[in-house]
C-alpha cells in the first residue's frame, strides 16, 4: 500500500481543491460551506481528490498537512489522525478525531488499496 492516502492526486488539483477557502474569507471573518455547497463540491471531486478534500472539511487540516499525511498518522481503530509536529503551523503535534463519515472513506480506501492475493 502506499504511504500516503493522497498517493495520486496531481498537485494542481489539491491546489485547485483549496483555492475556494480564500474565497470564504471576508472582512476577517471565516465563512463555512453550506451543507449543500459542500455536498456539490464533494460530488465534483475526482475520486482520488475527494478523501482530501473531506479530510480538509472534516477537520479543518491546512493543505500542507492534508498533503503530508501518511498512512501511519491515521488511526482507524482510534478514528483519529495525528498531524506531525514538523507539518503542524506552531510546532506541536496534534491528534484530531475523525467524523463517522471521513474514517468509512479512509477505510474504504485502505480496503481498495490493499494488495490482492
Amino acid at each position: 500500500m502506499d504511504g500516503s492516502p493522497g498517493s495520486g492526486v496531481p498537485p494542481i488539483a489539491i491546489r485547485i481543491a483549496f483555492l475556494g477557502r480564500a474565497a470564504f474569507s471576508q472582512n476577517g471573518r471565516t465563512r463555512h460551506l453550506s451543507a449543500e455547497d459542500a455536498q456539490k463540491l464533494l460530488e465534483a471531486c475526482e475520486p482520488t481528490l475527494r478523501i482530501l478534500v473531506l479530510t480538509a472539511m472534516h477537520t479543518g487540516f491546512r493543505k500542507s498537512e492534508v498533503r503530508s499525511l501518511k498512512w501511519s498518522a491515521v488511526d482507524l481503530v482510534h478514528g483519529s489522525i495525528t498531524i506531525e509536529s514538523c507539518y503542524a503551523k506552531n510546532g506541536e503535534a496534534r491528534t484530531v478525531p475523525m467524523s463517522p463519515d471521513l474514517a468509512a472513506a479512509f477505510e474504504k480506501l485502505k480496503n481498495e488499496r490493499k494488495p490482492k492475493g
